[in-house]
């Protein structure tokens, strides 16, 4: 069995869904998720996205998320501490 682009697919669904599958992009859930936060809480929380479960076991899969949250216009305002995102080596024993 030859893998060649296909293995990069998988992981682009996470930041590109096709417009026939109804899925919101991931930086889109993460900016979801920090504005239902209280307004006091949000510039504290950007600098700590933490990443688990198999899926983050992409190669570049924090990175990437990290570039994407960082082009986000709307989350500008929240990124005076900058914006991390860890993701522990731990999680490849729990995948």
């Amino acid at each position: 069995m030859n893998i060649g682009k296909q293995r990069i697919y998988g992981p682009e669904l996470f930041f590109n869904p096709p417009f026939y599958v109804n899925a919101i992009p991931l930086k889109k859930m993460v900016k979801k998720c920090l504005l239902a936060c209280d307004m006091d809480l949000r510039k504290m929380l950007l600098p700590f996205v933490i990443l688990s479960g198999g899926n983050t076991l992409f190669p570049n899969f924090p990175d990437r998320v990290k570039k994407e949250l960082k082009e986000m216009k709307s989350l500008e305002k929240f990124m005076d501490k900058g914006c991390a995102v860890r993701a522990s080596l731990s999680r490849r024993a729990n995948a």
